[in-house]
């Protein structure tokens, strides 16, 4: 919480070149649109970055999102944009080893949700000193058995999901559930010594197994000291699973195929289940959420038979208890 007298280690420069048009400001939403017909960048890839629109200038504009060709920032900066005019991008998200990790005051990001760059301002309990969170994307893929349809070679997505996360390691609300949903799932990483968690997100399994991000992103981001650490998904009728190795979290980008094959669950075959050929997925049935299949999950689903809704007896996740699960 105090101050740091060390190099922040930022990300810095991301990005020069060239205007290819002037400015233009919208008086209705104060943003600026800049145009750079040759930018090459993928969408809303510099959100969060800030911009120095011309040579020289010490005024620094937020990137609230881009397209391939376009910047649009927060503020006035029309007047320092011109066609020919040289900017340059820079991003001031602590890198993965910067001192600011974990090192700002609570009590300073109170009220304050969301960073620059759109992401939780808050992981692990503690703030991190800047304008960014330190986070690692995690992109990674899971089948639930009870929801797989092998003649689809995907999920359903026909039950009705409360706003909600189901868990409580990380409870979150969303406004609207977007469309191609097959539930909420819990992601955690978790020590490679003595299997505590260090950190846990909930996000939305799409029907294609991808996980994404409860803010529409693909996959999603935790936030951890560099190093290896498993990787676990958790769904609340179905057995935890868990990578077969440790992964290294060294990266911001770290991806991870649980449905490939079975050599991907720690614990082989006995820790998943195959659902066609080739594909392989998360075992049903663990109504109570204690990661055994029991006497008890059973009558959890036998006493829930004829109940519709967001129910944990059911197991095929199509918004009705009955003999299908």
């Amino acid at each position: 919480g105090d101050n740091i007298d060390k190099d922040p280690m930022f990300r810095a420069l991301v990005s020069t070149g060239l205007w290819t048009a002037a400015g233009t400001y919208e008086t209705g939403t104060f943003y600026t649109v800049m145009i750079c017909t040759n930018g090459g960048w993928s969408v809303n890839e510099l959100r969060g970055c800030f911009v120095a629109p011309s040579p020289g200038s010490f005024r620094q504009f937020p990137i609230v999102g881009n397209s391939s060709t376009s910047l649009t920032v927060v503020g006035d900066a029309s007047d320092l944009v011109s066609s020919g005019g040289v900017f340059e991008v820079v991003n001031y998200s602590p890198a993965a080893e910067s001192p600011c990790i974990d090192a700002g005051l609570n009590e300073a990001a109170s009220g304050h949700t969301w960073d620059a760059a759109g992401n939780r301002r808050l992981f692990n309990g503690l703030v991190d000193m800047g304008a960014h969170e330190f986070t690692m994307r995690t992109e990674s893929a899971v089948f639930l058995a009870g929801a797989y349809v092998p003649a689809a070679d995907s999920m359903t997505t026909v039950l009705s999901m409360p706003p909600d996360s189901a868990y409580v390691a990380d409870v979150v609300t969303v406004d609207t559930v977007p469309t191609g949903v097959t539930d909420w799932v819990l992601v955690q990483l978790v020590d490679t010594n003595d299997l505590g968690v260090v950190a846990s997100v909930s996000g939305f399994l799409l029907s294609n197994g991808t996980i994404q991000g409860p803010d529409g992103e693909t996959g999603v981001r935790l936030e951890c000291s560099p190093g290896y650490y498993y990787l676990v998904a958790k769904h609340r009728n179905h057995l935890a699973v868990m990578s077969a190795q440790p992964l290294a979290y060294t990266n911001e980008l770290i991806t991870y195929d649980f449905t490939t094959n079975w050599t991907q669950y720690r614990g082989g075959t006995n820790a998943c289940v195959e659902l066609e050929p080739g594909v392989w997925g998360m075992i049903a049935g663990d109504a109570d959420g204690n990661g055994k299949i029991t006497h008890v999950d059973r009558k959890i689903c036998e006493e829930q038979q004829g109940q519709t809704g967001y129910k944990a007896g059911d197991f095929n996740l199509d918004g009705v208890v009955d003999g299908n699960d």
